[in-house]
This record gives structure tokens, C-alpha cells and sequence, in this order.
């Protein structure tokens, strides 16, 4: 039987830095419907690949959109919490038994916030999910090894994973730039803490265009997004 992969891509509506961005709209269509609609495609070309989505029990615009797919993609209702709750495991946790009892290996995507993410960088995640036995970490560009660069307040250099301010190529140009495109890793590891998780993981480089990387983060890259779209580069 071959391997069984769930792309996890967690949603809500509500957003610290720019309110409701999932609601932003290109060509009629909201970033989140873009983004589910684009792991669809990416997924449809293999089998035993599929979309689930976890959001808030309580955050009806986001379940409207993924109910105009049905049979075509898996979603869960979770408790809510603060929107400064990014850690997976807190986030999934009421989904953890069903993931290891029905997957193998779990893309954890973070993807939906990507205007312009192209399929085929969805697909290389993919092949790489499918080609993996250890967990591994997006990166965009190969700048280095992935460790904290600043000795004096981290003499042990513990790794870093996902900790854009230290990685980015503009501060830190000799090290990793994550793409923040999430992580592929084992189902039987999605329990462990982040730190035992950095012990196995390895990176993995997606050679993403400028226009790949765009993340919606800031009401500059609003502003950026629709700039692209007016004038079509």
C-alpha cells in the first residue's frame, strides 16, 4: 500500500497583524479559497494524498468555504484559541488520535497566506513527503547550516526552526532562509515537543520564484499583493 499523506493546513478568519486576511479577495476569490483550491490540484495528481483542514468550532466563514468542496478534501472543528497560538501540537491536539490512526506522514502545511504559491512547489513538498522517512523543514534557499547564529545568547547553538528574525537572509545572509512552507514529518512524531523534533529534522530546498514567496504577513504585503495583480509582474 503506498503511503498515506495528509497535507494539515490550519485556518481561521480572524488574524493578529492583518485582520481577516483569508477574506482578501483576488479576482473574486478569497485567499483561503485559493489556497484550498490550489492543494487540491497539487494533490489530485497522486494517490493517497489529501487535504485536511482543522479551524475553530466556532468560525462559520471558514466552514462555508471548505463545505463547497465536499468529498474532496477532509476538515476538522477544533476549540478555539488565541490567535498567538501558533505551537501545532496545542493547535491539533483533538485531531492527533485520528491523524496516526487513518496517515503516515503529514505535510504541515502553511501555505493558505501565499497568493502566488505556484502548484508545482505544492508538488515538490509532495514528492518529498512521499520520498521521506524523517521529518524535514521548508527552506527556500540553501545560505548555510540551520543553527542559531548569535553565540552569546545561545552558546550550546540550539537549532532554530521557523525563527524567521534570526534566519532571515537580509540580517543573516550565511544561514537558511525558511520559506516557511511548514514541515513534512512521520505521523508517530507529531506528539513530540519541537526541540526533541529539531534532533531528527533536515532541511529541505524549494526553489521558490520571488513571487512564490510572497506571505501575506503585513499591510505592506497587502499593498505588494495587489500591486503584482494591477500591473501583472
Amino acid at each position: 500500500m503506498s503511503k498515506r499523506i495528509a497535507i494539515l493546513q490550519y485556518a481561521r478568519s480572524e488574524s493578529n497583524r492583518v485582520p481577516h486576511k483569508l477574506r482578501l479577495q483576488i479576482n473574486g476569490k478569497s485567499l483561503l479559497g485559493m489556497g484550498v483550491e490550489k492543494l487540491l490540484v497539487a494533490s489530485s495528481s497522486y494517490e493517497n494524498v489529501t487535504p485536511v483542514f482543522a479551524c475553530p468550532f466556532n468560525d462559520l466563514w471558514v466552514q462555508s468555504i471548505l463545505r463547497q468542496y465536499p468529498g474532496q478534501l477532509c476538515w476538522h472543528t477544533i476549540p478555539e484559541h488565541s490567535g498567538a497560538t501558533e505551537d501545532w501540537n496545542t493547535l491539533i491536539a483533538p485531531m492527533i488520535e485520528h491523524l496516526q490512526s487513518v496517515y503516515d506522514y503529514i505535510w504541515l502545511s502553511n501555505v493558505l497566506c501565499r497568493p502566488f504559491i505556484s502548484i508545482e512547489t505544492c508538488r515538490a513538498i509532495i514528492d518529498n513527503c512521499i520520498k521521506s522517512t524523517d521529518p524535514f523543514v521548508t527552506v527556500s534557499e540553501k545560505r548555510g547550516a540551520i543553527w542559531n547564529p548569535n553565540e552569546l545568547t545561545d552558546p550550546e547553538r540550539t537549532p532554530i526552526l521557523g525563527a524567521g528574525e534570526l534566519a532571515n537572509t537580509k540580517l543573516n545572509p550565511i544561514y537558511y532562509e525558511y520559506a516557511h512552507l511548514g514541515y513534512g514529518l512521520p505521523v508517530s512524531m507529531l506528539t513530540l515537543p519541537e526541540k526533541q523534533l529539531a534532533d531528527h529534522i533536515t532541511p529541505f530546498v524549494v526553489n521558490q520564484s520571488w513571487r512564490d514567496k510572497l506571505d501575506i504577513d503585513t499591510q505592506d504585503d497587502v499593498e505588494h499583493m495587489y500591486s503584482i495583480i494591477r500591473h501583472g509582474s
